[in-house]
C-alpha cells in the first residue's frame, strides 16, 4: 500500500479527513445557498414590462395636455396609451413587492400583450366595464389565485390595499420569450366609472418604435421629467437594481473572504496536527531518497483531495436543496431560480483554493527545515529548531503539571496560536452578518416610534376620509384631540441595502404647539414657519 496515497491517508486518519470534508462541505453549501437565494430576488421582475414600455406618471391626478402632446410628437414614439390602473402587492422572499395592474381597454391590452411577447395561457380576456382582471402566472401563484378567484381589500389589506371593490381573475398570462414577465390588466372603464375607485390618477404608457426605446427613454428622463411628472424606464430600474445587487455582493464578498481564510486556517491546523504525528514517516521516506518536492506535492494532494471532496459534496447538497426550492417554495412565490447561475460558484470557489494554497505553504515551510536523520533519531524537524525550542538544551522541559492547559500552551505555542486564530475567524464569520444586519434593522425601527403617543387614521384612496368617521373618533371618551394633517415621507438610506422613512406632517399653527408638548420637543435651531411662509 502506498503510504502517501490519499486513500491511505483517509484510511489512516478517518476522523481528520471526515472533519475537513464536513467543514468544507458545510461552508460551501451555506454560502452557495445564501448567494443563490439573494441573487434570485426579483428586483426587476415586478416591473419587467418596462423592458418594452416606459411610464410617465403625474404627481397629481393627470399629466398636462402639453406634456402628453410633446411625448406623442416625438419621432421615436409609436403610441401613447393612458393607464388608470392600480397597485397590488405580491409576496416575495423578503416581504411584499408592489405589482402594477395596467388599467386599459381590452383592445389596448391585446396590443400591449403582443408588444411584450405575452400570451393568454388560461381563461379569457377581461370584458370592458367589468370587475375582471388578468394576471401573469407568476403573480397568480404568488398570490395563490386561480381562475374565478376574487381579490379585495378586506381579504388581505396588506396585499390589496387599493382594491376598494372585488375584482375577479378571469385570465392567466405567460411570457413567450421571457418566462418571468410579470404583467396584469384591469378594465380602465370599470375603474373610471366605479364610485369606490374614484378619483383616478392617469399615467401614460409610452411605446417606442423598434430600435428607438433607448432614445425615447433618454428623452423622457431629460425633457419630460420634472416636479410635476415622474418617469419610469428600464434603464433607470436596471441601474437601481444593479446598485442594490452590487452592494449585496460586496458585503457577501467580504464575508466570503473571511470565511475562506477561516476555513483555510482550520484545515491547516488539522493538517499540521496530522503531519506532526507523521514526522518519523517523512524522515524515513526522505532518507530513502524521496525528494522534498515530491513529498510536498503528495501531501498537498492529500489536502486537495479531501478539500475537493468536501467542496463537491457541498455543491451537490446545495444544488439538491436549490432544486427542491425551485419546484417548491420558490415556484409558489413566482421566483425564477436558475441552477446554472455562475455567481454562487464564484463566491464559493475561493474557499477550497485558499485552503489548498495555505496547506501547500505550510507543508513547504515544514519541509524547508526537514532533517531526516534528526527526525528518525529524535522526532524533530531539525536539530537546530529543537535547540531553539528548548533554549539550547537537548532534553525537553519537564513540568509537574504535564496535563495543565498552561503547560500545553507553553509547549505548543504555534499550534495554540493557529487554533485561537482559526476559532476567532470562525466566530467572526458567524457573528459579522448577524451583527451587520441586526444593526441595520435596529436603525429602521424608529420609523413608527411616533405612534407610541398618537394614532393615525388615513384614507386608502385620494377621496379623503368621510366626515362621519371623524365624528365617531372625536366622540369617543378616550380621545382627547384630533389633529388634521397632510403627510409626506422622506426616504433615508441605511447602508448597505436597507432604508427607512421619516414622516413629515403639515399641521395648523394651533395644533403644532400641542404636538411639540406631547413629544417633549423644543426648537433647537432655526425657526418655525408661519402660515403661508414658503421659505
Amino acid at each position: 500500500m502506498n503510504p502517501l496515497s490519499p486513500l491511505t491517508y483517509y484510511l489512516r486518519h478517518k476522523r481528520s479527513a471526515i472533519l475537513q470534508i464536513a467543514l468544507v462541505g458545510l461552508v460551501t453549501t451555506s454560502m452557495f445557498l445564501l448567494v443563490a437565494v439573494l441573487d434570485a430576488i426579483p428586483l426587476r421582475a415586478n416591473s419587467s414590462y418596462l423592458g418594452r414600455l416606459s411610464r410617465v406618471s403625474p404627481m397629481g391626478e393627470a399629466l398636462d395636455a402639453a406634456v402628453i402632446s410633446r411625448i406623442q410628437t416625438h419621432p421615436g414614439v409609436a403610441l401613447v396609451i393612458p393607464d388608470n390602473g392600480m397597485r397590488i402587492a405580491a409576496p416575495s422572499l423578503f416581504g411584499n413587492v408592489a405589482q402594477r395592474l395596467l388599467g386599459v381597454s381590452p383592445e389596448e391590452a391585446e396590443y400591449l400583450m403582443q408588444h411584450c411577447d405575452v400570451r393568454l395561457a388560461q381563461g379569457r380576456m377581461f370584458e370592458p366595464r367589468t370587475n375582471e382582471l388578468v394576471l401573469s402566472a407568476e403573480v397568480a401563484r404568488a398570490l395563490d389565485l386561480d381562475l374565478g378567484s376574487e381579490i379585495e381589500r378586506e381579504a388581505a389589506p396588506s396585499l390589496y390595499r387599493e382594491v376598494s371593490a372585488p375584482l375577479v381573475l378571469v385570465g392567466i398570462l405567460e411570457g413567450t420569450s421571457e418566462p418571468n414577465t410579470r404583467l396584469g390588466f384591469v378594465s380602465a372603464e370599470y375603474l373610471a366609472s366605479h364610485e369606490l375607485y374614484m378619483p383616478r390618477s392617469t399615467s401614460q404608457l409610452v411605446v417606442a418604435w423598434p430600435g428607438s426605446k433607448t432614445e425615447v427613454d433618454g428623452f423622457l428622463e431629460t425633457e419630460i421629467e420634472d416636479e410635476y411628472s415622474r418617469v419610469e424606464t428600464l434603464d433607470r430600474l436596471v441601474r437601481a437594481a444593479d446598485i442594490t445587487r452590487s452592494e449585496v455582493f460586496l458585503i457577501f464578498g467580504i464575508v466570503n473572504s473571511v470565511v475562506a481564510v477561516a476555513v483555510a486556517f482550520v484545515v491547516g491546523v488539522i493538517n499540521q496536527i496530522a503531519i506532526s504525528r507523521r514526522l518519523d514517516e517523512f524522515g524515513v521516506l526522505h532518507a530513502l531518497g524521496r525528494p522534498r518536492r515530491g513529498l510536498i506535492r503528495r501531501l498537498t494532494m492529500e489536502a486537495a483531495v479531501v478539500v475537493g471532496t468536501g467542496f463537491l459534496l457541498g455543491l451537490a447538497a446545495a444544488l439538491a436543496i436549490l432544486s427542491w426550492l425551485k419546484v417548491g417554495p420558490f415556484y409558489d412565490l413566482g421566483v425564477d431560480l436558475s441552477l446554472t447561475n455562475p455567481a454562487p460558484f464564484c463566491f464559493v470557489l475561493p474557499t477550497p483554493l485558499v485552503a489548498v494554497a495555505l496547506t501547500f505553504w505550510s507543508v513547504s515551510r515544514l519541509f524547508a527545515r526537514l532533517d531526516a536523520v534528526s527526525i528518525v533519531e529524535q522526532g524533530s524537524t531539525s536539530q537546530e529548531s529543537r535547540g531553539r525550542e528548548s533554549g539550547g538544551r537537548t532534553q525537553p522541559r519537564l513540568s509537574a503539571k504535564a496535563l495543565s492547559s498552561v503547560t500545553f500552551c507553553l509547549r505548543h505555542q504555534r499550534r495554540v496560536a493557529m487554533m485561537i486564530l482559526g476559532t476567532s475567524l470562525m466566530v467572526l464569520v458567524t457573528a459579522f452578518p448577524v451583527f451587520f444586519l441586526s444593526a441595520t434593522l435596529s436603525a429602521s425601527q424608529p420609523e413608527a416610534d411616533y405612534l407610541l403617543r398618537v394614532s393615525e387614521v388615513y384614507s386608502i384612496d385620494s377621496s379623503g376620509a368621510a366626515a362621519g368617521i371623524y365624528g365617531q373618533i372625536r366622540s369617543h371618551p378616550a380621545v382627547e384631540r384630533i389633529v388634521p394633517a397632510f403627510a409626506m415621507g422622506i426616504q433615508m438610506i441605511l447602508p448597505p441595502i436597507a432604508g427607512t422613512e421619516a414622516e413629515v406632517y403639515a399641521v395648523s399653527e394651533t395644533d403644532l404647539p400641542v404636538l411639540l408638548e406631547l413629544y417633549d420637543l423644543r426648537l433647537h435651531e432655526g425657526r418655525i414657519s408661519f402660515p403661508l411662509d414658503f421659505q
